[in-house]
């Protein structure tokens, strides 16, 4: 070998050793970077994982606390009911206050006969917090896909009127009052702007559910998903830190935007009065705030017009096509955290149609007795057009078959006509 040769040789070499010793120091560096960030992401875990044990076990205490009050308060409302009815037991006022909640929810169609049967799960959903907590990746054992797309789709195809549907909805929600206060209390949409960006960002999340499948983690409907459930959380967290008279405080809106709440309550003077006798337990019950009947209840919000008076909306549908829509909302209602038996759109088509008719009938109309200034507000900041808000509720009084002759006039001629193009 020439001296020329060894050099080059030579020279190859080193360059080799180089670069492996460069490809190894890169690699320790990689390592030692990665070690590094390991460990900090385990600290962060721990800490993440102290401070959700402490977040879990106060809001359990929270909820305990609750519980009690909730049984304490439904036991007491239900007393002179209890008193007049010949099965109440004879040693019945020396229970404590479980014993006697069990035997009145044991007994409900005794002591409340025109409470359907269809509303009854609603007493002890109430109990339980909104999302029971399982992982938003756990699909249902009853999942069917092809029902599933199939549900989607019909959806996607009449996605303006479901939307539509879901707005006109809040006249019917909003009647229930420790419905609406976790609205107002939340502060997110009390005002037109504020209503505007929180509904569109809804219809923008409801869009998303019927377009992609939200059992899939790398989809934007799930990663919807996962933001509801936090704010859910979020307002029930807020809810544990106060007692009842300070949420009623604080959800009394200053100078509230209700012109026509007078002529509003003088139509709704026809519906059914409320009464506990007459199956509006709402009146003697007094959860706190996102519970998994409220979430029951927003279910109904986002299907149930919908299912009941689709033709109204200018969908002809058939039973597959509805049980399909249903199926997708039972499956939402499921990644959002809603346990089977509380879920409203659980069963067949029939008992879901029952369950919606008797929901409107028993609770909604005789509620609707009792809007409070509030609910005229809230509804306002949705359709700030007055014509848009007048049109909306005569709307939905025919859908309920609620006459509002102080509604209708005060319409003017033109306004008249323009409801007869907007029906």
């Amino acid at each position: 070998m020439n001296r020329n040769q060894w050099i080059e040789q030579t020279q190859t070499k080193n360059l080799n050793d180089n670069k492996t010793n460069c490809v190894k120091f890169k690699d320790i560096e990689n390592i030692t970077n990665e070690t590094t960030t390991n460990l900090a992401n385990q600290r962060n875990n721990v800490d993440s994982y102290i401070n959700d044990e402490i977040e879990n076990n106060y809001y359990e205490a929270a909820e305990g606390k609750n519980a009690v009050k909730y049984v304490e308060h439904f036991v007491k409302n239900m007393k002179h009911i209890v008193d007049q009815n010949p099965a109440k037991p004879t040693n019945y006022d020396e229970w404590t206050n479980e014993e006697r909640y069990k035997h009145i929810t044991e007994n409900i169609k005794i002591y409340v006969p025109n409470l359907p049967d269809s509303l009854l799960f609603f007493i002890s959903a109430a109990l339980y917090r909104g999302d029971c907590g399982r992982s938003s990746t756990d699909r249902p054992l009853w999942l069917d896909m092809d029902k599933f797309r199939k549900g989607q789709k019909f959806a996607r195809q009449h996605i303006f009127s479901i939307i539509f549907s879901n707005v006109l909805s809040l006249f019917e929600l909003f009647a229930f009052t420790d419905g609406l206060k976790p609205m107002i209390f939340n502060q997110q949409s009390h005002t037109p702007l504020l209503a505007f960006n929180r509904y569109l960002s809804t219809a923008r999340r409801i869009k998303n559910w019927m377009m992609e499948d939200f059992w899939n983690e790398n989809t934007q409907a799930h990663k919807h998903i996962q933001i509801v459930r936090k704010m859910h959380h979020v307002v029930r967290l807020k809810l544990c830190e106060y007692e009842y008279e300070e949420i009623d405080a604080k959800t009394k809106i200053p100078n509230p935007w209700c012109p026509d709440r007078k002529i509003i309550l003088d139509d709704f003077s026809s519906c059914p009065y409320a009464k506990v006798e007459n199956g509006c337990l709402h009146l003697i019950i007094r959860p706190k705030g996102l519970n998994q009947a409220d979430m029951s209840s927003t279910q109904f919000a986002f299907m149930g017009m919908i299912l009941l008076y689709s033709h109204k909306f200018g969908i002809h549908a058939t039973d597959e096509d509805m049980m399909a829509f249903c199926h997708v909302w039972r499956n939402i209602g499921y990644a959002l955290g809603i346990q089977d038996e509380y879920n409203f759109c659980r069963g067949n088509l029939q008992e879901i149609k029952t369950r919606a008719r008797d929901f409107t009938q028993v609770w909604v109309k005789p509620y609707l007795r009792q809007i409070l200034p509030e609910w005229e507000h809230m509804l306002r900041c949705v359709m700030y057009d007055d014509n848009m808000f007048k049109f909306s509720l005569l709307f939905v009084a025919d859908l309920l078959d609620i006459d509002m002759p102080h509604v209708r006039s005060t319409l003017t001629f033109f306004q008249r006509l323009q409801f007869m193009l907007y029906r």
